[in-house]
Formats: C-alpha cells, structure tokens, sequence
C-alpha cells in the first residue's frame, strides 16, 4: 500500500514536478517506518506524513469509504452560523465565532493582501519527523509550551498550576 501510494502521487499529481519536492528522497525517507506499522490507521499516518511534504492543501490517503464492519456508526455535529457582517465570521450560540475559507483575512498593505496562502516566517521554526509522530512527540506543541513558560517568567504573570 506504501509503494502504491507513492507511486500514485508520482505519476498522478496535478504537478508532475511535485512541487519541487524530491519525491525519490521522501520514498527512501519514510519507507523505513512501514516496517514499524501495526495497523491500517497507522500506515495511513505514515502515507500522509509523506504527502504532506508536498505542501498541497486538502491532499492525503483516507481508508475506503463503509469502514470495517461491525464499527459503530457516530453522529456528525451539526451547527447553525449566524452571519456578523462587522466581522466577516460566523457567530456560534455560546458566542465564539468561526470563520470560513470563503473570508479573507488581510494584511493592513494598502493592496489589502489576503493572508491565505500567503504566510509568515515563524518566529521558531520545530520540525515535527515522522520519528516524533510515530513516537506519540508534538515538538511543535512542547516548544511553544516552553516558549509561553519563558515568557511567563519573565513577566509579573506567574502560570495556575
């Protein structure tokens, strides 16, 4: 399944030069990890780690549609938004508010350029390997954990414990 998915991509991709990434490379980079997998979910992580180096929105690997049997089916939630024309979001009824791709949020340049797909260099760049993922480590988050207790302590703001 590794291999199919890689070779789909390959040779499937709207891009044929895949973004420029080195997809021979991302083959020998995450094809180790295969041995390691205990289940289909898992596999399915690997596969879309890979993918993911593509940096293509909305792209990955998804098991077939039905499941296995015998799982319980669960309910999708459902939600009312009420539009808030000041904003540009969606009010939510505990009064949080959402919003949704088909808003742009704008930088203040005077050609007002929409921030999406835009983005900024991160202030601390955390890489997150498949080695973390597969390890249950989200460095990203524990460094900005550690970051937020740096810049407690170096405030008069002390953290609840």
């Amino acid at each position: 399944m590794f291999d199919d998915a890689w070779r789909t991509m390959k040779y499937r991709f709207y891009d044929p030069k895949l973004h420029g990434t080195n997809w021979d490379a991302m083959r020998l980079k995450y094809r180790p990890l295969v041995e390691y997998v205990g289940d289909r979910q898992e596999l399915l992580n690997i596969v879309n780690e890979m993918i993911g180096e593509l940096n293509a929105s909305h792209t990955g690997a998804a098991p077939p549609p039905g499941g296995q049997t015998g799982n319980v089916s669960t309910g999708h939630l459902g939600l009312e938004l009420e539009p808030d024309t000041k904003t540009g979001s969606y009010s939510l009824i505990d009064g949080s508010t959402v919003r949704t791709p088909g808003v742009g949020v704008f930088l203040t340049d005077k050609s007002r350029t929409n921030l999406e797909n835009y983005g900024v260099q991160p202030d601390i760049k955390v890489d997150n390997t498949p080695e973390d993922t597969f390890a249950g480590r989200d460095r990203q988050l524990e460094t900005a954990v550690e970051e937020l207790l740096k810049q407690l302590r170096g405030s008069n703001l002390q953290a609840n414990n």
